[in-house]
């Protein structure tokens, strides 16, 4: 699962990425600050980024030329082939200098690492840091060269599915997590935090032995000597491998913590080669705001510790020291060396709660059961009955228990109790599958996604009231936001083709589905299909200003014929907020000048 939270500045703007169920934070210009019901925050400087970079350094290397692809050349680096990403931060090239293979890093034009991350990490000796050997910019945009890791990431898959490598042997484990934290405590000490710890992050030099070296330190912060917390202006992580301190009221900044709290859960999925993600019941990936209640409460270590298969006490406890919720009792460096070394290390956790309701008899002990009892039996349940539920809550799920609150204070005795009760029953299992009936339901972004591409109608018909339960529990799922831009694809589409609108027409609903699948995702698109340039990704409007010709012949054509398919004309539908026909096509340059122009291409 691969949803992120982003709030991060550097030397010369700001990245936004808005993203559902977020409110917007002003720094500098303004102080107030406001934490939405999901937890996401992004912080938001006064003024976005404009013309990138602004200033380049006089002693960083800089070259325009063709555009990156194969066989190019940059400062003696030549480019292989691009490897398959869906990173919206940058492009990822093999590329070869002097017969030695390396990893060529092209950042898109709105993103970039801070400069003082950069020459930190040049600078880091030890051997499992995956190695930055060179940095520029090319075209305007800036790329790092790393070493090669021959054998890929270690969560890597085969064809059918299954992993390649894991899970680990506990001595494998135990040798692997040495060797990161001796990592961890050498580019901690420099003031590195890298803020984006998980198996996708580990790669690999060798197998046999395992010889692990960390990289992707693209979102990393720097602290300044003798801090203990760093607030920086943004966030910007992969929900589940990070802690609960990101998303409190009284959030204080970031620390080493933060990169010990994901080891936690990394350890886990290498000992296992199982997704923490999914739920061991259904098989399926848990809602993010699932995820997102459960790492707020501390219950990430219970949950994981309690499934098959069962770990060694050692690696338990290992486990359990970093999962530790309160960052100031959560182990670090000290901790973890001791333990390894086979001291008795105590593990100061938090003891959570455990439910226990009577409902008209029935005694319930976990939250799941509960929420199946209320909606199966929702034409029963009463407001007192809402009201004794509460009560149970509120000294177990502070999280849910304030949300109950909120949705209790409108409510009367004469009230329709069904929605109300639906937002109830989502806070407590927010991956509980909804019911459409005939054999389709959805929990999640992906079922949405699968509804759309087989069974349109079944979700479509719910924007004829948003008022209705399935309406509701897309709003829940994807956040209120993406559910009203959704709204607005489907309302205009309807609006525009009002005498004829047929959930039958295939290229009406291709359109507004292509449209809708982009919106959820926020990933790059990948609209080519040939062996060349399948792997070639666009994310920013900006990605299209240094294409090859060929390429933007294709995209021309594309959106002169009118082509959904391959995701290119509905993406740039999305990004200008334009219908294709105001796009103006005479020629590249000014096709891709009208991309930018608000009041349109087409005279």
């Amino acid at each position: 699962m691969e949803t992120k939270i982003i709030e991060e500045t550097n030397e010369t703007g700001t990245q936004i990425i808005p993203e559902t169920g977020t409110v917007i934070i002003e720094q500098e210009s303004g102080g107030t600050q406001i934490i939405p019901e999901s937890g996401t925050v992004i912080i938001e400087p006064s003024s976005e980024i404009k013309d990138f970079p602004k200033d380049i350094p006089s002693d960083i290397k800089t070259a325009k030329g063709e555009p990156v692809g194969k066989d190019v050349i940059i400062f003696d680096y030549k480019i292989k082939y691009q490897k398959e990403t869906n990173s919206g931060e940058a492009d990822i090239f093999v590329a070869e200098k002097d017969s030695e293979i390396v990893v060529f890093k092209y950042y898109r034009k709105s993103h970039k690492p801070k400069n003082a991350v950069v020459e930190k990490i040049k600078n880091l000796k030890n051997p499992h840091v995956l190695k930055l050997l060179d940095y520029g910019y090319y075209n305007d945009r800036f790329f790092e060269v790393y070493e090669y890791a021959k054998f890929s990431n270690i969560n890597t898959r085969k064809k059918d599915g299954s992993y390649k490598y894991l899970p680990l042997s506990e001595d494998d484990i135990f040798k692997l997590c040495r060797d990161i934290v001796e990592a961890f405590n050498e580019f901690h000490s420099a003031g590195i935090i890298h803020r984006d710890i998980k198996p996708d992050n580990f790669l690999l030099r060798s197998v046999d032995p395992f010889d692990i070296i960390i990289g992707d330190f693209g979102i990393s912060s720097v602290m300044e000597e003798g801090e203990d917390l760093h607030k920086t202006k943004t966030q910007h992580h992969t929900v589940g491998y990070v802690p609960r301190e990101l998303f409190t009221a009284d959030y204080k900044g970031i620390g080493t913590g933060i990169d010990y709290y994901s080891l936690g859960i990394t350890l886990w999925e290498l000992a296992t080669g199982c997704n923490p993600f999914v739920d061991p019941k259904t098989g399926k990936l848990r809602n993010e705001k699932f995820i997102l209640r459960d790492t707020f409460e501390g219950r990430i270590a219970d949950d994981l510790l309690s499934r098959k298969p069962t770990l060694s006490d050692k690696l338990v406890k290992l486990i359990r020291g970093l999962l530790v919720a309160n960052y100031e009792k959560r182990w670090g460096y000290s901790e973890v060396i001791k333990h390894l070394n086979g001291e008795d290390v105590f593990v100061d956790e938090e003891q959570t709660k455990k439910l226990k309701v009577s409902v008209s008899g029935t005694i319930f002990e976990n939250e799941e059961d509960l929420a199946d009892a209320l909606w199966n039996n929702r034409t029963d349940v009463s407001l007192p009955i809402i009201r004794k539920i509460s009560a149970a809550l509120d000294d177990i799920h502070s999280y849910i228990a304030e949300d109950v609150k909120e949705i209790l204070l409108d409510l009367t005795s004469e009230a329709d109790l069904e929605i109300p009760l639906l937002k109830i029953v989502f806070l407590l299992n927010p991956s509980k599958p909804f019911e459409l009936g005939n054999g389709y339901s959805f929990s999640n972004e992906d079922d949405i996604i699968s509804l759309l591409e087989n069974a349109p109608e079944m979700l479509f018909s719910a924007f004829e009231d948003i008022n209705s339960t399935v309406f509701t529990q897309m709003s829940l799922i994807l956040g209120e936001e993406t559910t009203k831009k959704i709204t607005d694809i489907y309302d205009e589409e309807h609006r525009r083709n009002e005498r004829y609108f047929n959930f039958s027409d295939n290229l009406l609903m291709l359109k507004i589905i292509s449209k809708v699948k982009l919106l959820i995702k926020d990933k790059p698109i990948k609209p080519f299909i040939s062996e060349e340039f399948r792997n070639v990704s666009f994310y920013d409007l900006t990605d299209l200003e240094n294409i090859n010709k060929e390429l933007q012949s294709i995209i021309l054509e594309n959106v002169k014929d009118n082509v959904y398919e391959r995701d290119i004309v509905p993406w740039l539908e999305l990004k200008t907020e334009k219908r294709r026909e105001e796009f103006n096509t005479e020629s590249w340059d000014v096709f891709y000048k009208s991309l930018f122009n608000k009041t349109g291409g087409k005279k």
